[in-house]
């Protein structure tokens, strides 16, 4: 008992608060990587800069003036056309210079709102954790009257907060949507004006698909948002619903079952939450959508040649449909209740294993198994079929941890009915009578473990929940092989923040490297940009420039749009869940039923001080997001953009001497772009490059502090992880730079087709 006692005090002085929200913080860290946020700037810079040229020095060849109300066609649609293109975001369509210029403008408004907006949220969100902080300390040491008159002022404050944040991310997005939309629209104009019959066939659909496309994604981001909020909002009916019914279904005196029920619902609350806030994901994948849609349909997929499709089924945000049991948090998963149920049926697993090895000497715990109450009520083997059966209600078969959580739960029900059909015959006095068990169980159990680790994955969330009010105490008694079990079970959730934790790192190093190649090939692009000729460019030298415009432009859109929803997320979390409850909690808060040494009351709290968490968590992703976003927009991003503003130049001198003139005074302007644009890409290299190491070396640093904190009572933890965790930690990081590979693939921003 010592063992455990000893144990657990040291996980718990490892895994405080503030190492549980730096542990979620870095396991989240890689999904929101700020160097995509700026990545494309430089390019899109240089992109603006070339089409202003292009506009000075090219004669206008589209002049049939205003036609978006006017029955004739437009220059860039031609005129055999059965069906005329229909015009949406182009102001001027009849000029092809005004549609240059306004593309140079509304990407100037784009980068000033963004930089307006960045200033915004990082000012709201550094002042969350104060807010979070004093909201905190209310529920934790609060009376219920003081919780009740206190708190809902205090997550005003939190919400107003994160109202301010996603309201700036939001204009940030809509004004990277409308240029986004611009540069799709000339681009398929274009290539009906200049393309092949084959792509003047497709291009007048094109546009109806990519926003088909986006129209889909988005409709299922919204379902799956409103599913998880309202799973969010039961996430504490059910806790106290399994808490309750813990009390009237575990044996008395099983204290060691009932500590792992309070923590199993403590995971629950976190589950939930980092749910919610894992839909941001969702959003920037919808936003991404339709990318690879037009590579193909203009003409500039690589493989459609060879017949293939861009390397897989297309998904939201560019991507190919991975298999469907992967760990990244797309849809299926996000919407998946088995995620947050499969922390629950882990510890009953774990609650069978107890029953057959938790006695003296490692023999069945015949006492727990058929029960001791007066009432005759109460046995290990029916606590567990009733748990599984409540669980069974809230799943989704047709969702991917759903699925196989399911044929799990129906082998633990069926060995807990053999367990208890075993206690009430003859064999009921053989201690070895159970042992056709033992392997089923520990097979149930790993195969339990790894959905977990799948789960805490997709969630992006560490295996342990940092200590608060509802952490159980060490049971005083118990036998020595139940305390080896919960030893193990406490290093199964040690060995998972262990996996995540070196996931995280893994993909964040791939996933940085490949952003600094990236990088290399954009300071190639924007040599070529310019070095564009200035010598009536016509629109066969525009669509490469048009097209990856509309790559880079999505790209920052989809990077706003994730962090509106980060704070829609957390708006929702505060305004919908934690405030309209404050009074139904505070009444629960006063009730003293008992569980593994735990008041419900005290688990009310906990659930309230794990959700207020979420909060301060993407306040902390964002307000490094912003400072960062800042840093280069003030040195580098916005005095490129200002410089953009004055190239361009006309000349009354129509003379061979004065577009001699005009052509070197651009050609120099040209210079002057690439210098900037190419010195804010090396600097991003530099920031990005500087950022893998320090968040490497946080990393390792966290690792190292588990592993010498425990490796005295956990002497394990100094190995590596166990092979079945390893296993889907290493197939997470497969999957997450297949995503991005594919991704990036579908994108014409990284489009290396020669721009000459």
């Amino acid at each position: 008992m010592s063992d455990l006692a000893e144990t657990r005090s040291a996980i718990a002085r490892v895994n405080t608060g503030k190492n549980a929200n730096e542990d979620s913080w870095m396991t989240m860290w890689c999904n929101t990587n700020w160097g995509d946020l700026l990545q494309p700037a430089p390019l899109s810079i240089a992109l603006l800069g070339s089409i202003m040229v292009i506009a000075a020095s090219t004669d206008d060849f589209c002049s049939y003036g205003f036609t978006q109300f006017v029955q004739i066609p437009s220059a860039l649609v031609s005129t055999d056309d059965a069906v005329p293109y229909k015009w949406e975001y182009a102001r001027v369509p009849g000029s092809f210079k005004a549609c240059l210029m306004q593309m140079v403008n509304e990407g100037y408004t784009a980068f000033g709102t963004a930089h307006k907006s960045m200033t915004r949220i990082q000012n709201a969100s550094s002042q969350l954790p104060d807010v979070i902080k004093t909201a905190v300390y209310t529920i934790i040491k609060g009376n219920p009257d003081e919780v009740k008159v206190y708190l809902p002022d205090q997550i005003q404050s939190a919400l107003d907060l994160a109202n301010i944040c996603a309201s700036a991310a939001k204009e940030s997005e809509d004004a990277f949507h409308g240029i986004q939309n611009l540069a799709g629209e000339l681009v398929v104009a274009c290539t009906n004006q200049v393309g092949t019959s084959e792509q003047k066939l497709s291009a007048n659909k094109t546009q109806l698909a990519i926003l088909e496309e986006r129209k889909k994604s988005e409709e299922e981001r919204v379902k799956v948002a409103k599913e998880t909020n309202e799973r969010m909002k039961k996430s504490f009916d059910n806790a106290e619903t399994d808490f309750h019914d813990a009390v009237r279904n575990v044996p008395t005196g099983w204290d060691l079952v009932g500590m792992q029920v309070v923590e199993s619902l403590t995971q629950l609350a976190v589950s939930a939450g980092n749910a919610l806030v894992g839909a941001a994901t969702l959003r920037q994948q919808a936003a991404m959508a339709g990318l690879g849609m037009l590579q193909h349909a203009t003409g500039t997929d690589t493989d459609k040649k060879d017949g293939k499709n861009g390397g897989g089924a297309s998904q939201p945000g560019g991507g190919t449909a991975l298999p469907a049991q992967n760990t990244q948090p797309n849809a299926a998963n996000i919407s998946d209740p088995g995620v947050l149920e499969v922390t629950k049926v882990l510890q009953l697993t774990n609650a069978l294993q107890m029953l057959v090895s938790g006695g003296p000497n490692g023999g069945p715990d015949w006492d727990k198994i058929r029960g001791k109450d007066a009432d005759g009520s109460k046995s290990g083997g029916m606590y567990v079929q009733i748990s599984l059966s409540t669980i069974k209600d809230r799943l989704d078969p047709s969702k991917p941890i759903s699925s196989q959580l399911l044929p799990i739960m129906e082998t633990a029900v069926t060995v807990a009915k053999g367990i208890m059909a075993v206690s009430k015959s003859a064999q009921g006095a053989d201690d070895t009578a159970l042992d056709k068990y033992k392997p089923q169980i520990t097979t149930l159990i790993t195969d339990t473990q790894q959905l977990v680790t799948k789960s805490n994955l997709i969630l992006q969330q560490p295996g342990t929940v940092g200590s608060g009010p509802a952490t159980p105490p060490t049971p005083a008694e118990s036998s020595s092989s139940a305390s080896k079990l919960a030893v193990e079970n406490a290093k199964f959730q040690v060995d998972q923040t262990r996996a995540n934790l070196e996931a995280s790192r893994d993909a964040y190093n791939t996933a940085t490297s490949k952003l600094l190649d990236q990088q290399e090939q954009i300071s190639k692009t924007i040599a070529q940009l310019t070095s564009l000729s200035l010598t009536n460019a016509g629109i066969k030298a525009m669509l490469p420039v048009l097209k990856k415009a509309v790559g880079a432009f999505t790209t920052l859109q989809a990077q706003f749009s994730q962090i509106s929803q980060f704070f829609d997320s957390v708006a929702s979390l505060l305004a919908d869940v934690l405030k309209p409850s404050v009074e139904r909690w505070a009444k629960t808060m006063e009730n003293t039923v008992t569980l593994g040494g735990v008041k419900i009351g005290d688990l009310a709290r906990q659930l309230i001080y794990t959700q207020m968490m979420l909060p301060l968590k993407v306040s902390m992703l964002s307000e490094k997001i912003a400072t960062v976003y800042l840093s280069v927009s003030d040195k580098y991003i916005m005095p490129a953009q200002r410089s953009v503003g004055g190239m361009m130049e006309f000349s009354d001198d129509t003379s061979e001497k004065g577009r001699a003139a005009l052509k070197a005074s651009l050609e120099r302007k040209q210079q002057e772009l690439q210098k900037q644009s190419n010195e804010a890409s090396k600097q991003i290299s530099a920031l990005v490059a500087a950022d893998q190491k320090k968040f490497v070396r946080a990393i390792d640093q966290r690792l190292d502090n588990i592993k010498t904190s425990l490796q005295n009572v956990l002497p394990a933890v100094a190995e590596p992880v166990p092979k079945q965790i390893q296993e889907v930690a290493d197939d997470h990081v497969d999957q997450y730079n297949e995503k991005r590979d594919t991704a990036a693939k579908e994108n014409p921003m990284f489009d290396e087709d020669d721009m000459m």
